[in-house]
């Protein structure tokens, strides 16, 4: 049975701890193609690898994982974490990964927007970074639905399948983002927020 950690009524999807069993999904989720195209990592995993990396997780303050899973069933499709949890500047870095046949479908939004709950409202922090790969629309779209706005580009930072590609660097400040949260809250995206 997963660990329930983050969910909202308002929410199609929910944050569980990981554990064990989910290794294949952290698995696939480095290896599979379509997902591992907008990942900084390249090379091939092996399941003792994914292992021994899920073992550690959660074991630093600096970096918090953790499974997405799709309500009500809580099926596990994906992972998001806070990095690089900076505590003195009050900042930290974002990263997920969707399954494929998962994407589309608005779990990632909700699913960021309970991440950012808590980043915000229990950990105090006041801003949350993200850099996505320019030909990853969907990330930037889903980005900014949860209040992340654009503020910079690094030029041709990313080499895929022959083409050089911008990294677009985008920040969502806890601020601006508590007005979306209330207005999600009351009836998640289901309605123009």
């Amino acid at each position: 049975m997963s660990t329930l950690f983050l969910d909202n009524p308002a929410s199609e999807a929910c944050l569980l701890v990981p554990e064990k069993i989910h290794a294949h999904l952290f698995l696939t989720l480095q290896n599979e193609p379509q997902s591992r195209q907008f990942l900084a990592r390249f090379m091939p995993l092996s399941f003792e690898q994914e292992e021994v990396w899920l073992s550690k997780a959660n074991s630093t303050n600096t970096d918090a994982v953790f499974v997405v899973a799709q309500k009500p069933s809580l099926t596990p499709v994906g992972s998001m974490g806070l990095h690089k949890i900076d505590w003195k500047n009050r900042r930290a870095t974002t990263g997920a990964a969707i399954l494929e046949k998962y994407c589309g479908q608005g779990i990632g939004s909700h699913a960021k927007m309970l991440l950012l709950s808590w980043a915000f409202l229990e950990l105090g922090l006041n801003k949350v970074e993200s850099r996505v790969i320019a030909f990853n629309g969907r990330s930037k779209r889903y980005s900014e639905k949860c209040g992340y706005v654009e503020v910079g580009r690094l030029k041709n930072h990313h080499f895929r399948n022959g083409t050089y590609y911008d990294e677009i660097l985008m920040e969502v400040h806890a601020k601006e983002w508590k007005k979306l949260w209330r207005k999600f809250q009351k009836n998640g995206f289901s309605k123009p927020v």
